[in-house]
């Protein structure tokens, strides 16, 4: 019987998988600009040797488990540049609530839209929310991780 032929490790580099379907799924961080090889390939193959795994900053830590939890910059003006045009037009105040990753190095990141008062609202939240820095989750020894929040963008008419 013929040894089995090992397979190269597959690059990952800033891609995001994710099975929707019915059955388990999983997904890679998002790319940081690292390469980000692993394991992945036929069930049973060898692979060839050492491969990179995702450093242990991008480990995601419950929010109760942090020394140090993340904390949003103030986001007042960059909420008013985003505000929905038609809301703005009728006067209509809104809030959005937001699930985010925050990552080690305080991004935001995974934002997934969860309410939203009025249409337009979700997606303002969120172009606010994408470019913004938080402090830096960091965990019980006082590395920089990230974990998951909620955060709501409040939008006021003024």
């Amino acid at each position: 019987m013929d040894a089995p032929v090992a397979e190269p490790p597959a690059d990952f580099s800033g891609v995001t998988l994710t099975n929707d379907g019915p059955s388990v799924g999983w997904a890679s961080a998002q790319g940081n600009g690292k390469s980000m090889n692993g394991p992945i390939g036929r069930p049973g193959a060898t692979g060839l040797g050492e491969t990179t795994r995702v450093s242990d900053a991008s480990e995601v830590v419950p929010l109760g488990s942090l020394s140090r939890p993340p904390s949003p910059p103030d986001l007042n003006a960059t909420l008013e540049a985003h505000y929905p045009p038609e809301a703005r037009r009728q006067g209509l105040a809104g809030r959005a609530l937001m699930r985010a990753r925050i990552t080690a190095d305080g991004r935001a990141s995974n934002l997934v839209l969860l309410t939203q008062s009025a249409q337009g609202f979700g997606e303002a939240c969120r172009s606010a929310l994408r470019d913004a820095v938080w402090t830096a989750p960091l965990d019980r020894n006082g590395r920089p991780v990230a974990t998951l929040v909620t955060y709501t963008c409040n939008f006021e008419v003024r």
